[in-house]
């Protein structure tokens, strides 16, 4: 309690670095300690340091692979910092928990989010994709794929453009567009 006290004070009064660097020095001497951890990813969310949140969340995890939904924080905290790619790949590597445990709303907003700051992000669409794949959503998922497609032909990423047309002449037969364009690609993914 008197430790929280002092990370609280110090990041009231901005300077919640500090309260990490502490907190860093005494996880030397307690790295199993989880209540330690808890305190100090919030306490690298309060300094907005992503990189050391993200750090000490994949330790937590590693113990208790339950908190793994904290990455969303992390995830958020890279969007806030406008560092798009690193909350991308912070969701990526979730995606699948996320999914299992239902909270798919939560990782659908911050890929939207991702997406209206770059409506072309191959990364992002491709969870799009699989979110609405999760959802059984198949208007929102021809809209998803139709996007990654001509994303991923803009930057010249014929695998997964091939893959969302793959998939779009599954879902669609009778659009020849689709067809049309896989053909010249090579055909079909695998």
């Amino acid at each position: 309690a008197a430790l929280r006290g002092v990370v609280s004070a110090h990041v009231a009064l901005g300077s919640a670095d500090e309260a990490a660097e502490l907190l860093e020095s005494m996880l030397k001497e307690r790295p199993e300690d989880p209540e330690l951890l808890l305190l100090l990813s919030r306490t690298y969310i309060d300094a907005e340091n992503a990189v050391g949140a993200e750090r000490v969340i994949g330790l937590l995890v590693a113990r208790d692979a339950s908190k793994f939904p904290r990455f969303i924080e992390v995830a958020r905290l890279y969007l806030s910092l406008d560092q798009v790619n690193d909350a991308t790949r912070v969701l990526a590597s979730i995606t699948e928990q996320l999914l299992a445990g239902r909270a798919e709303n939560d990782l659908l907003e911050l890929v939207q989010e991702v997406l209206a700051r770059n409506p072309e992000y191959v990364e992002a669409l491709r969870l799009l994709v699989r979110i609405h794949w999760w959802q059984r959503d198949m208007d929102n998922l021809r809209l998803a794929l139709e996007r990654l497609a001509e994303a991923a032909e803009a930057a010249g990423l014929d695998q997964d453009e091939r893959y969302a047309l793959t998939q779009l002449v599954r879902l669609v037969p009778d659009e020849q567009r689709y067809a049309e364009r896989l053909d010249a690609l090579g055909g079909a993914a695998q």
